[in-house]
């Protein structure tokens, strides 16, 4: 059942799903993204807006698979390394601590006549560093050692690691080019010279990719959140009888209220929306049974019309999530 996870340390709620295995190369095994509260009602609703967000990622990690996905231009490549230069650059200033973009040279010691050696490690550039390992070849890709860092640069943009291509190869060109740069920086503030940051860097503008975007949840409807809804249900729970028969259950109630109330918008699902569908199932004398939580017309004892409410909106959390549903 999908349902905010609870972080059991800090409390925050976060979704969690897991990735169709053809996508995982992009996006890994499981997509988890913080819901940013430890209210549980906040929670829901935050939940159905980064559902509608995973789908959307993952429909552009299908179409990246397949080349259909809009290219990565060298703009937004030099644009995304500057800003992952800036967030390093700042996170190493508040630790200070440098070392995590350096190397360590050939160190030093100094022998007192009147005391004990002492010494210690000698930093030097990645690049100085991979030039003295015998073990590295002069020639090595540095587009590999950058990966991580691109991947958790789009991670934060909703966006999969691109497939080798046009793409990749201006992501890994552009934060090669910023890692040699922030590593001669570490090197100037390890030794205690302050270089001001930011210095030399792209302004901040807004992504090319960002703009391209289509709207999101807004226009996100209830019908396609439940297909969403019933194939992960299946990917997690299953391909089974029980699986199937409790998507088939849920399904029943949504289409009754799409048929009574329409395939609306997720806002559009309000207090008047639900007001509306519960006088409807009153008047005609269904009954909402909450135990099997879907319309049985063979039903002979109708429930009241409060516990018809209070079972649909415990429903539509379930399947939904969605804040907008309570009241």
């Amino acid at each position: 059942m999908a349902d905010p996870f609870k972080h059991p340390d800090t409390g925050i709620y976060y979704i969690r799903r897991k990735v169709p295995r053809e996508l995982r190369e992009a996006l890994g095994r499981e997509y988890k993204r913080s819901l940013g509260t430890r209210d549980l009602a906040t929670a829901k609703g935050a939940f159905v807006l980064a559902w509608a967000t995973s789908d959307q990622v993952f429909a552009l990690a299908r179409a990246n698979a397949t080349g259909a996905a809009t290219p990565i231009s060298v703009q937004d490549a030099q644009q995304i390394a500057s800003r992952w230069f800036r967030e390093e650059q700042s996170r190493m200033e508040r630790d200070g601590s440098f070392e995590s973009m350096l190397a360590t040279g050939p160190g030093w010691e100094f022998d007192p006549p009147d005391g004990p050696a002492v010494g210690g490690p000698m930093f030097v550039t990645l690049q100085e560093g991979a030039d003295n390992d015998d073990d590295i070849d002069p020639g090595e890709d540095w587009g590999l050692v950058v990966d991580p860092h691109i991947r958790k640069s789009l991670r934060a943009l909703n966006q999969p690691m691109p497939a080798p291509g046009a793409s990749l190869s201006r992501l890994r060109s552009a934060f090669a080019e910023h890692l040699h740069r922030l590593s001669d920086w570490a090197l100037q503030r390890q030794e205690g010279n302050y270089v001001p940051p930011g210095q030399g860097l792209t302004p901040i503008q807004p992504l090319q990719l960002e703009a391209a975007k289509p709207e999101k949840s807004k226009s996100m409807k209830l019908g396609p959140l439940f297909e969403s809804y019933a194939a992960e249900k299946i990917l997690n729970d299953g391909d089974n009888r029980a699986t199937r028969r409790t998507v088939g259950a849920f399904r029943s109630t949504v289409e009754r209220f799409i048929e009574i109330v329409g395939d609306v918008e997720l806002p559009a699902i309000d207090r008047a929306a639900i007001a509306r569908f519960r006088a409807s199932i009153g008047s005609k004398g269904r009954r909402f049974d909450a135990g099997a939580v879907f319309f049985s017309a063979s039903e002979k004892s109708p429930m009241s019309a409060s516990s018809r409410s209070i079972a649909f909106r415990s429903l539509i959390s379930t399947i939904l999530q969605s804040s907008p549903l309570r009241m």
